[in-house]
């Protein structure tokens, strides 16, 4: 099976976090990354206490707001009132997708409750083909597999990298 997300003629490379040019997982790095000729970047997805996908690597806001508040205590419209330092907001996947629809997705995500959301989202926006789904929860990959489809790229959990090294150095191991 191929993935849309995959196909290309040049090496990829990820832009981690969206770069570091205009604050992690912010829309400005985002662009920068962009306008340097990234065009997969790497972002993380939690979830707003009303379920709202955001782009946020931290469970908490401290060390990129400030704030003692974890991402899951506020709403999506608490957490876009906070400012990042540098002077972006944190943006919501939606907003990520929207802005930057040239641009493919690696969606980390970070916590259970974005799994449904998330794929909503991806469905309803018909961005599919250009996200590929990972995290390092392997419930979280098989969760958004069930709710994504097969024709949707995901990463490999914990387990699977393990199985993946296992069987490579090992072949008939498993």
């Amino acid at each position: 099976m191929t993935f849309a997300f995959l196909e290309t003629s040049v090496p990829i490379a990820f832009a981690h976090r969206g770069g570091t040019a205009g604050g992690e997982n912010a829309l400005a790095a985002f662009d920068a990354a962009r306008q340097i000729g990234y065009r997969y970047i790497e972002i993380d997805v939690r979830t707003t206490r009303d379920g709202v996908p955001v782009v946020f690597h931290d469970a908490d806001l401290q060390r990129m707001t400030g704030s003692t508040y974890e991402i899951s205590d506020l709403t999506a419209i608490e957490v876009a009132g906070l400012e990042l330092h540098g002077g972006d907001r944190v943006p919501t996947l939606a907003e990520a997708l929207s802005a930057f629809p040239d641009i493919r997705f690696n969606i980390d995500l970070k916590d259970t409750a974005a799994v449904e959301p998330v794929a909503e989202l991806l469905h309803r926006t018909g961005a599919l083909p250009r996200v590929c789904v990972t995290s390092f929860s392997e419930s979280r990959i098989d969760a958004a597999r069930r709710l994504l489809g097969p024709e949707v790229c995901t990463g490999l959990g914990i387990a699977g990298v393990l199985r993946f090294v296992v069987t490579s150095l090992w072949p008939g191991y498993l």
